[in-house]
């Protein structure tokens, strides 16, 4: 009698498990919007930081600002390579002209990318420390290079060893 109540109990439990997991597959699961990471990154750098609830607020509200034309930028760039050629297409240069513009280019974009982030530091140095903003920028490149250690960090077997070039 036990045992038939077990098995009863187990189908009834099977049964409506299979029915909420059929349930979950039919709806879609939705992204998060950019606007929505940028909140989830800017509010865990913030706790990673260790910062009070007013510094918390400015940071988050600037930190977003910071990943808004950051993204902006990448999408100006995004944009001119894909009129610099039609998808599938290798880019070929035709002359010495196309290679220097495209190194122009590719400078005017570095140099973009600079302007931002001196922005944004100045922006950021209102409200939080040197060390802090280095911390900021480490744990930002360690998340964007998925955990490895960011350059300059050091060397898993220790530190380089200098090299003996010969006097010849």
């Amino acid at each position: 009698m036990k045992t038939r109540i077990l098995i009863l109990m187990a189908t009834c439990l099977f049964a409506s498990q299979t029915f909420i997991n059929a349930q979950q597959k039919e709806q879609p699961r939705q992204r998060p919007t950019f606007e929505q990471m940028a909140q989830m990154k800017a509010e865990r750098l913030a706790g990673e930081l260790a910062l009070d609830d007013k510094t918390a607020e400015k940071f988050i509200q600037t930190y977003i600002g910071y990943l808004t034309e950051n993204r902006d930028l990448r999408k100006v760039q995004g944009e001119r390579k894909a009129e610099a050629k039609t998808p599938g297409e290798r880019r070929v240069f035709k002359s010495d002209a196309d290679v220097e513009k495209m190194l122009l280019g590719r400078f005017d974009q570095r140099q973009k990318k600079l302007d931002l982030d001196r922005k944004y530091y100045e922006k950021f140095r209102k409200f939080l420390g040197p060390k802090q903003i280095m911390k900021m920028y480490s744990l930002q490149a360690q998340r964007h290079n998925h955990g490895k250690k960011p350059a300059g960090m050091t060397r898993p077997n220790g530190p380089r060893k200098p090299v003996q070039h010969s006097g010849k």
